[in-house]
C-alpha cells in the first residue's frame, strides 16, 4: 500500500507540474490560473490515500479479527 502511495505522489507531481506549465504557456497577459482547480481536487484524493495508508483501518489483522467475531457471533 505504501508503494501505491509513492506512485500516486510521483504521478501527482509530474501531472500537476505539466498542468502548471500548460497554464503558464497558454494563459496570455490577462489570463487566469486555472490549474488550481484540478490541483485542489487531486490534493483531496491524495490526502485520502495518505490517511488510508497511515491508518490501517482495513489491515489484514482487522479483517481476521472481524471474521473471527462474525463466526463467534453467528455460531458458524
Amino acid at each position: 500500500m505504501v508503494q501505491g502511495l509513492y506512485i500516486h505522489l510521483l504521478v501527482f507531481f509530474v501531472i500537476n507540474a505539466g498542468l502548471v506549465a500548460i497554464n503558464w504557456a497558454t494563459r496570455g497577459n490577462n489570463g487566469s490560473w486555472w490549474f488550481w482547480w484540478p490541483l485542489l481536487i487531486w490534493v483531496i484524493g491524495l490526502v485520502v490515500h495518505v490517511v488510508a495508508t497511515i491508518v490501517p483501518v482495513f489491515s489484514p489483522q482487522w479483517v481476521e479479527q472481524r471474521t473471527q467475531q462474525t463466526i463467534s457471533k453467528h455460531g458458524v
